[in-house]
């Protein structure tokens, strides 16, 4: 059984986390386009001087975090969403993760299309979702009980 409160504040951090990366990537691209085929990274890893200063600042509160991970592959962004449940004990979280494009030795060679995430959950739909979840997984252990000498 799902707790309501949790429910609510995790649907919220989905949501908060997805549109956030949604948003990210149509404020990067613009940036990262014209740098394609051209080195971006530092030995240490980090983007190079004159990246930083195209770059937008990236929120870092407690309901919303944004931070890029150190990859040599890759340049990926973490977005880190945060929901009080009024319910439960503690906080739900979120992350969503934007890959904007592949690396190979600190250059740019690929730029991800936008990824397909959503930001418009109900939780009237999770709920549902969970009981259809619920059910088949209450006929699949029926069903493995019926042969459980042959499973």
């Amino acid at each position: 059984m799902l707790n309501p409160a949790r429910l609510t504040a995790k649907v919220k951090a989905v949501n908060r986390a997805n549109a956030y990366a949604q948003e990210l990537y149509e404020r990067l691209m613009p940036i990262f386009e014209p740098l394609v085929g051209e080195k971006i990274l530092k030995q240490d890893g980090a983007l190079l001087a004159k990246i930083m200063k195209l770059m937008p600042e990236l929120p870092n509160t407690d309901v919303l975090c944004v931070f890029r991970s150190l990859s040599a592959c890759s340049l990926e962004f973490h977005i880190r969403a945060m929901e009080h449940a009024d319910d439960f004990r503690g906080n739900v979280y979120h992350e969503a993760h934007l890959y904007i494009g592949e690396l190979d030795r600190g250059t740019l060679v690929a730029l991800a299309q936008l990824p397909n995430v959503r930001s418009d959950w109900t939780i009237r739909e999770v709920a549902e979702g969970h009981k259809k979840v619920e059910e088949a997984q209450e006929a699949l252990d029926n069903a493995k009980r019926a042969i459980h000498p042959f499973f």
